[in-house]
């Protein structure tokens, strides 16, 4: 009788070498996006009156939502630091992500009351295809966006605490019911706020396929290893080692600052063509950057899901 062995544990807790190929990834993705498209909106670019009129149109913050925003933003960057700069075991580093979570949901809650405010649409590229972004609804994606990212930062400093518990093991780290519950919840949340609907999108608009696949794919696929039987495989997890809580807090910042970024465009400030195609840039090397993260976890997934079939069958 013939066994294929599991071939040996491969360590990725150490990500040198991936986040050296994400960043390169990111970084030739980015051009080449930036090329293409920057070549394609002068070719049929239409300075007209329309546009220059969109570009009046104002946003008038409440106070709660201004101040809320800029301290999620300075709140957010103290996180960033201190996870970079101290062990997440440390109790300042939680601190400061707890805070910084509560700041963003503050803002994202405040920001919702608004969306009516923002101008429903504008024509960015009409040539060789559509890019017509929906103002209001990518705004209020962007806030369900903010609510999941910091319900994850809370969830993995709440792990990181040992304030949930835990009963059996399963690939090496405590899981319990609560742990169930939570990767159920975000992998709904995701489905229903995140992926697109025929009668949702415009499947003729390339702005659903410059934004809100990007953003579908990004974040159901981290929903997805949210349940405990996906995310950890050996030693290694996909909220600690993989996907881990600086990269949430990066994109977190990138949310924040594209979201301010917009309603400078809609104040007249900054151009808003340049604005979308700058947020897209965002966007794609986001998802870019976690997936050279991703592929090397999921291909471990794979292989061992394969090597237990093969030893399945043997038996």
């Amino acid at each position: 009788m013939t066994i294929i062995m599991m071939p040996k544990y491969i360590d990725l807790t150490n990500y040198g070498s991936t986040d050296t190929l994400a960043l390169a990834t990111f970084s030739l993705y980015a051009l080449a996006i930036a090329i293409t498209l920057s070549a394609l909106s002068k070719r049929k670019a239409k300075p007209n009156s329309s546009i220059r009129e969109r570009r009046r149109l104002r946003i008038l913050f409440k106070n709660s939502h201004g101040i809320s925003g800029i301290l999620s933003t300075l709140l957010t960057c103290v996180a960033m630091f201190a996870q970079k700069t101290l062990p997440s075991s440390v109790f300042s580093t939680s601190i400061t992500s707890v805070c910084a979570v509560i700041a963003s949901v503050i803002t994202a809650s405040s920001g919702m009351s608004i969306v009516d405010q923002a101008p429903k649409q504008t024509v960015v590229m009409e040539y060789p295809f559509k890019v017509v972004p929906p103002h209001r609804d990518a705004f209020t994606r962007t806030g369900f966006s903010i609510y999941y990212l910091s319900a994850r930062i809370f969830w993995n400093t709440a792990k990181t605490l040992n304030l949930l518990g835990g009963s059996t093991t399963t690939g090496g780290y405590d899981v319990n019911a609560i742990d169930w519950v939570w990767g159920c919840i975000a992998l709904c949340y995701a489905v229903k706020y995140f992926l697109p609907r025929r009668r949702d999108v415009d499947w003729t608009n390339g702005n659903t396929y410059i934004f809100v696949v990007p953003m579908a794919v990004g974040l159901t696929a981290d929903a997805v290893f949210q349940l405990p039987i996906l995310q950890s495989i050996g030693e290694t997890c996909w909220n600690d080692d993989v996907i881990t809580q600086l990269d949430l807090l990066c994109v977190l910042l990138s949310g924040l600052v594209v979201a301010f970024v917009f309603t400078l465009a809609f104040r007249g400030v900054l151009g808003l063509r340049k604005c979308y195609w700058s947020a897209a840039l965002v966007v794609h090397g986001i998802v870019a950057y976690l997936i050279s993260k991703a592929l090397p976890f999921v291909g471990m997934q794979i292989m061992s899901s394969y090597t237990q079939y093969n030893i399945s069958l043997e038996l």
